[in-house]
């Protein structure tokens, strides 16, 4: 499958977006990834004053990343002169990140621009600073502006839709989350450089909260052009941000937990299960999902089947079932109804999907 995808006008090789991060960090950074197939690459945000990040300020968290990094410690001047020109003119698809205050954008917003940028995205760590920067941009640049928001903020679907009608083309959806702490317990330290110990949360931990507020705006700007950002570890992830009502993937922690070497085979996943779900292209998937009305099929009466043809006895189910209703009977698992609560735990856990919802 073609997996190529119009955004903002520009037709990208991909829907998959190097969110803003180190992987971003200057020109040759950003051909890495766009020739590992990244439709566009966001640079890391660009400031007045170039960021002195602590130390350390990235750590590993599970299967999610947690960290206290700032933004660029490049200078502006070296993006517009270097960085951006250099990435151009190899052939990246470049989105300009500004950050973090409507100063900033009267700034940096028409250099940028001018340096070859394809795109601005604006990053504000207060929501009160958004939509007075997208307010900035657009009467500076020609270029989309988009809207970068935050799952931290009040109410990031009425505010996205506050920077659409201010003129923003495009909103990226989420930020990480936080703040939070991790402990050394062995120093008792936390492990991160900030002043505080406290950083922010990127990856699986937060697709959850991601896709809520990817639905939310699509939900209230049917139109708009989302860019879905937040705990993206496999081509199943892509289709689940898509069906919620993004326009394309906004991936970052995945690429640092396993390198730019895994994003062909993510594009090459993406494309076979397209395939097999019957969709034409990345395009036709956006928004299936919020057609859906859940409440006749979950508030119905309903059992938990089990397919023992399919079922190859791991016991998941049997071991984790949290109400013990789930038994071997003559070497079949049978549900013991009365003791089940419809949880749809053990269907969520089930390595080979043998158990299912029943009416």
């Amino acid at each position: 499958m073609n997996l190529a995808i119009n955004f903002l006008g520009k037709q990208i090789q991909s829907p998959l977006i190097l969110a803003s991060g180190p992987l971003s960090h200057n020109g040759e950074a950003i051909v890495r990834a766009y020739e590992a197939g990244y439709g566009a690459v966001v640079t890391k945000t660009i400031s007045a004053v170039a960021a002195k990040n602590p130390f350390p300020h990235l750590i590993n968290n599970g299967r999610s990343l947690f960290n206290c990094e700032k933004w660029s410690d490049i200078s502006y001047k070296q993006w517009i002169s270097k960085e951006i020109p250099f990435a151009k003119k190899q052939g990246a698809v470049v989105i300009a990140s500004i950050g973090l205050s409507p100063a900033d954008v009267e700034l940096l917003a028409q250099p940028l621009a001018n340096s070859g940028a394809d795109f601005i995205e604006l990053v504000s760590y207060r929501s009160e600073n958004i939509v007075a920067m997208v307010k900035e941009a657009v009467t500076k640049v020609k270029i989309p502006v988009i809207a970068k928001v935050s799952f931290n903020w009040p109410d990031c679907a009425a505010i996205s839709n506050r920077c659409l009608k201010a003129g923003a083309a495009a909103i990226s959806a989420i930020d990480s989350v936080g703040p939070g702490l991790r402990i050394d317990i062995r120093s008792g330290k936390p492990f991160l450089g900030s002043a505080d110990g406290r950083g922010w949360i990127s990856g699986e931990a937060i697709k959850p909260l991601a896709l809520h507020c990817v639905a939310e705006i699509s939900s209230l700007a049917p139109r708009a052009v989302i860019i879905g950002v937040g705990g993206i570890s496999n081509a199943e992830d892509v289709v689940e941000m898509l069906l919620a009502g993004a326009s394309v993937a906004g991936l970052c922690s995945l690429p640092i937990k396993k390198s730019l070497e895994s994003t062909p085979k993510l594009l090459a996943d993406l494309s076979q299960l397209l395939d097999q779900l019957g969709y034409d292209s990345p395009a036709s998937v956006k928004k299936v999902c919020l057609a859906h009305d859940n409440k006749e099929k979950y508030f119905a009466e309903g059992k938990i089947r089990v397919c023992n043809e399919t079922c190859t006895a791991c016991n998941l189910c049997l071991k984790l079932c949290p109400y013990e209703a789930i038994h071997v009977k003559n070497d079949n698992y049978e549900i013991l109804h009365p003791k089940c609560h419809l949880c749809g735990y053990c269907i969520s856990i089930c390595p080979v999907q043998a158990l299912s919802l029943g009416e």
